[in-house]
């Protein structure tokens, strides 16, 4: 009786234990996963005696990381938006809490101290996606943040922020990251990073603070993001306090003027995001105080140039993005990237570039990724790509309609390239001739009628995509044999049979694509020779039977026969692999 009385206990305490972490009340509910440490809530308002959750209760001091999402039916049926608010000691007294985050909650204000006790915090998100909200402006109090000495990163984004109180942020002394993006952000002052002036006693009486204690505000700040809002320009000195910061992104903001001394005193700084503005020009000795950078991003921009000398002092720089800008060839100059000696991929895309000129590139020796599609290219002078390093080679979209046979001389170690969406009507014999190390070459939407007989020459070659040309039939010589090939694409061109001579030169092909052709007649022992053969297409052609072509290829795992005009279909000639998956 009494194993059956302990039995009873324990039965009433799980169920207590399950009650309290499952449900608060009908509209307050949380759940917990004691193997991580993680509680989930959801509640109507924050800030709301009547909706919010008791944050000091006992079962909460378990947790590590502490979901709140509002669910903001508190006033369902009356259309008025419901606002929540962060009030003093909102959460009680959680030392152990190492995240907060909280969700979907129209927040309308922070108040003073609105964390307190939660000193062992790592990590705070505020963020909403709230819509039809936007005239409510979220307002932050001076001592918002106090007491949060271990908070390492903060996240307030989409909350519909307007402005924060200078010095705002000084209370966090060892924040490593600050995320603003999605925000109303317009001026730097709006920030509450604190902008430098050259008159200390100045700079103190504008923000209100003195005894140096601004010196020493943010010196931690790794990491500060404040894309999409509306900024429209970066003064001078705007962020020189922030002296260890190593990325800043400055993204998809409405940023059309930086004055030269924009980024002074951010000698640490490693990433630049400037993509997405409005800028028509760049000061010329804007980033001359930034030795380290690694990566620069300027694209989406209204850029027709750059300062002569713009990239002499980036000894360092990594990756440099110019796409979507109006950049023409006449910027293009010997000396353009002197200085990039380190650089290894450079996008210079949906530019406005009609010719290269052998030494425009010369410079950049240590260079493996190059982007010039959607340009206005016409034609590729020899040795104009003459880029010993170079592994990655986009030319889509342009306007090529020939190439030499010395267009990609110079490229010793290329492994990809791609020519699609040009005007091409055939390849020079000894266009490959020099870069055998080419392992993904995209040909498609050209003007090729026959197969480029060119490739034979390129050993490791693995994927070819002919799709889309005017390719009419595949050659029957001798020529040899591509046993690298692993993927070949022939749609959408005019094929209208096949016959085992072509296919017993890719022995190794395992993806093939020959659907959207006009093809009508297939040999009975055209893939005899395609062992390997996993997926194959041949929809959208005019097929009237494939009963006994696919005999050899037991590994094959997917096959598209749909749109054609077959008469009839035997399972019995389907591989039994393929037979298990209908």
């Amino acid at each position: 009786m009494a194993g059956k009385t302990v039995t009873n206990v324990i039965i009433a305490v799980i169920f207590t234990f399950f009650l309290h972490f499952t449900v608060c009340s009908s509209s307050r509910k949380c759940s917990f996963a004691p193997e991580t440490g993680a509680l989930q809530c959801s509640i109507p308002v924050l800030g709301n005696q009547n909706s919010s959750l008791d944050f000091s209760a006992s079962s909460l001091t378990q947790a590590s990381e502490l979901l709140v999402e509002c669910t903001q039916d508190e006033n369902a049926g009356t259309g008025k938006p419901v606002f929540s608010s962060l009030n003093s000691n909102q959460f009680g007294h959680l030392p152990g809490l190492g995240k907060l985050k909280i969700h979907e909650c129209r927040l309308r204000s922070v108040e003073p101290h609105a964390f307190s006790g939660l000193s062992g915090l790592d990590e705070l998100v505020l963020e909403s996606g709230g819509e039809g909200w936007g005239e409510d402006i979220l307002s932050i109090a001076q001592q918002a943040f106090q007491g949060l000495d271990n908070l390492h990163s903060l996240k307030v984004s989409g909350v519909y922020l307007w402005t924060v109180p200078a010095g705002v942020f000084c209370s966090l002394p060892n924040l490593l990251k600050l995320n603003l993006t999605n925000n109303y952000l317009q001026e730097v002052p709006d920030l509450g990073i604190l902008a430098e002036t050259d008159d200390e006693e100045i700079y103190q009486t504008k923000y209100g603070f003195q005894n140096g204690g601004s010196s020493s505000c943010l010196h931690s700040l790794r990491v500060l993001d404040l894309s999409n809002n509306r900024m429209t320009q970066v003064p001078d000195y705007g962020v020189a306090r922030l002296v260890n910061l190593q990325a800043l992104n400055l993204s998809s903001n409405q940023i059309d003027r930086l004055e030269e001394r924009a980024f002074f005193g951010l000698s640490c700084l490693n990433v630049l995001s400037l993509g997405g503005n409005k800028l028509a020009a760049i000061p010329p000795l804007l980033l001359s105080h930034t030795p380290d950078l690694r990566e620069l991003y300027l694209e989406n921009n209204s850029l027709t140039s750059l300062p002569r000398g713009f990239f002499q002092e980036m000894e360092h720089l990594l990756l440099l993005n110019l796409s979507r800008n109006t950049l023409g060839s006449d910027w293009l100059k010997r000396e353009t990237f002197a200085g990039l000696v380190r650089l290894v991929a450079l996008d210079l895309s949906f530019n406005h570039l009609q010719t290269l000129d052998s030494s425009h590139l010369q410079a950049l020796t240590s260079l493996q990724i190059l982007n010039l599609s959607n340009n206005r290219l016409k034609v590729l002078a020899d040795g104009s790509l003459r880029v010993p390093n170079l592994h990655i080679l986009l030319l889509s979209s342009n306007q090529l309609e020939a190439l030499s046979s010395n267009s990609l001389a110079g490229l010793p170690v290329l492994s990809s390239i791609s020519l699609d969406q040009n005007k091409l009507k055939e390849l020079p014999d000894n266009l490959f001739l020099n870069t055998s190390s080419i392992q993904d070459l995209n040909l498609s939407q050209n003007k090729l009628t026959h197969f480029p007989e060119q490739v034979s020459s390129l050993p490791l070659l693995r994927n070819l995509d002919l799709g889309e040309n005017l390719i009419k039939d595949l050659n029957t010589g001798t020529e040899p044999v591509l046993s690298s090939l692993y993927g070949l694409r022939l749609a959408r061109n005019q094929l209208k049979s096949l016959n085992q001579a072509f296919f017993s030169r890719i022995p190794g092909v395992e993806i093939l694509n020959l659907s959207d052709n006009q093809i009508q007649e297939i040999e009975q022992n055209t893939f005899v020779h395609l062992g390997k053969l996993s997926a194959l297409r041949l929809d959208q052609n005019q097929i009237p039977d494939i009963n006994g072509l696919l005999t050899a290829q037991a590994g094959l795992r997917w096959l598209n026969v749909s749109s054609n005009q077959l008469h009839w279909f035997d399972f019995a000639f389907i591989p039994k692999n393929l037979g298990e998956q209908f």
